[in-house]
């Protein structure tokens, strides 16, 4: 088994929003995400029912533009991952690693990055955590900033297996 590892990918704008969609994830579990979406659903449905009744009973008291702030707000629960996706690509022109080619080379001791921007030899100590996602790494250098490596840059199946030992053998917190 060599002692090495290579992976190498296209940083894009689909990348970034797929990076940010499981890091969102470790932070709000899909179940919560799940309870938002039908709280949405019944409390639009409730409002509906009540601006209905106002409609046909036409009273004087509260008049139906009072419910538009909460009318925005369950439109955002119910479409949040869309608009922060929106957000994210929207944004991503700007950042000076946008669609940029990076490397990395995993070993034992350390991970060796390159990129147009330049090179970095960082020790496994350096993470905080290292996040298993279903289609890749998320790596933790401080608590809220990240490194994306999807499965499909590794150079083979066996490099992503080869990676998760390294975390494992260097006491970095592999998160499934």
């Amino acid at each position: 088994m060599p002692e090495t590892c290579k992976a190498k990918y296209r940083w894009t704008r689909e990348q970034l929003t797929i990076a940010m969609r499981h890091h969102q994830a470790t932070k709000l579990r899909r179940g919560v995400v799940l309870l938002m979406k039908i709280f949405s659903i019944i409390f639009l449905s409730f409002i509906g029912i009540v601006l209905l009744a106002w409609v046909l009973h036409s009273p004087r008291s509260t008049p139906p533009w009072a419910f538009l702030l909460l009318i925005i707000f369950c439109f955002y629960l119910l479409m949040f991952d869309r608009v922060n996706a929106w957000s994210w690509g929207r944004r991503f022109g700007k950042r000076p690693d946008a669609d940029m080619e990076v490397e990395w080379e995993f070993s034992k001791k350390e991970i060796k990055t390159q990129s147009a921007l330049g090179e970095a030899t960082i020790q496994w100590r350096g993470f905080l955590k290292v996040v298993d996602a279903s289609d890749g790494f998320l790596f933790y250098p401080l608590e809220k900033l990240f490194h994306w490596m999807p499965f499909s840059a590794f150079e083979s199946p066996d490099c992503v297996d080869r990676v998760r030992t390294f975390v494992t053998e260097n006491n970095v917190p592999l998160i499934q």
